[in-house]
C-alpha cells in the first residue's frame, strides 16, 4: 500500500512536470514568434528607408540634369536667334527627363513596399505555424502525460489487489493452521484422558 501511494505520488509528479514542460514550450514559441516579428518589422523599415533614399536621389539627380539642361539651353539660345524654340524643346527635354526619373523613382518604392509586405506575411505564417507546432507538441505530451497516470493507476492498483489478496490467503492460511492445531491438540488431550482412565482401572 506504501508502494501504491508512493507510485500515485509520482503520477503528480510527472503531471506537474509534463504541464510545466507544456507551459515553458508554449512560452518560449511566443516569446520566438515576439522576436520574430520585431526583426522582420526593423527589417522592412530599413528596407523601406533604402528605397525611399533611392528615390530622393534619383529625383534629385533628374532635377539637376534638367536644370542642367534648361541652363545649357538657355545659353545656347541666347547665342542663337531662334532661341524660343530652342528653349521650348529644352524644357521638354527636362520635363521628360524628370517625369521618367519620378516614374522609376515611384516604381522603387512600390517594388520595395510589395517585398516588406511579402516579407512581413511570410513572417506571420512562419510564427502561425511555429506556434500551432508548439501547441500539438504541448498537446501530445499530455496525452502521454495522461497516458502515464492511467497506466501508473493502473498499475497501482493491480499492485495494492494483489497485496490485499496475498494478505487474505495468508490469512486464511493461518486461521486454517490454528484450527489444525486446535484439533490435533485436542485429540492428544483426548488420547491422554484415555491412558488415564486404563491406568486406574487396573
Amino acid at each position: 500500500i506504501s508502494q501504491a501511494k508512493a507510485i500515485a505520488a509520482d503520477e503528480q509528479n510527472i503531471k506537474a512536470k509534463a504541464k510545466n514542460e507544456a507551459v515553458s514550450i508554449v512560452t518560449q514559441a511566443r516569446e520566438t514568434a515576439q522576436r520574430t516579428q520585431e526583426d522582420t518589422e526593423s527589417k522592412i523599415s530599413v528596407l523601406i528607408a533604402k528605397a525611399e533614399e533611392i528615390a530622393k536621389k534619383k529625383v534629385f539627380a533628374a532635377n539637376e540634369e534638367a536644370d542642367a539642361t534648361l541652363s545649357a539651353a538657355q545659353i545656347r539660345s541666347n547665342q542663337l536667334v531662334d532661341s524660343h524654340s530652342i528653349t521650348l524643346a529644352a524644357k521638354d527635354s527636362a520635363a521628360a527627363i524628370k517625369k521618367q526619373t519620378q516614374e522609376e523613382a515611384d516604381a522603387i518604392l512600390e517594388k520595395a513596399k510589395e517585398q516588406a509586405e511579402q516579407l512581413l506575411h511570410s513572417a506571420k505564417n512562419e510564427k502561425e505555424q511555429e506556434i500551432l507546432s508548439t501547441k500539438e507538441r504541448a498537446d501530445k505530451l499530455m496525452v502521454e502525460a495522461e497516458k502515464w497516470s492511467a497506466e501508473l493507476r493502473t498499475s497501482a492498483g493491480n499492485y495494492a489487489e494483489r497485496i490485499m489478496r496475498e494478505a487474505n490467503d495468508s490469512s486464511t492460511a493461518c486461521a486454517n493452521k490454528v484450527n489444525e492445531s486446535k484439533q490435533k491438540i485436542s485429540e492428544a488431550m483426548q488420547k491422554v484422558g484415555n491412558i488415564t482412565k486404563s491406568d486406574k482401572s487396573r
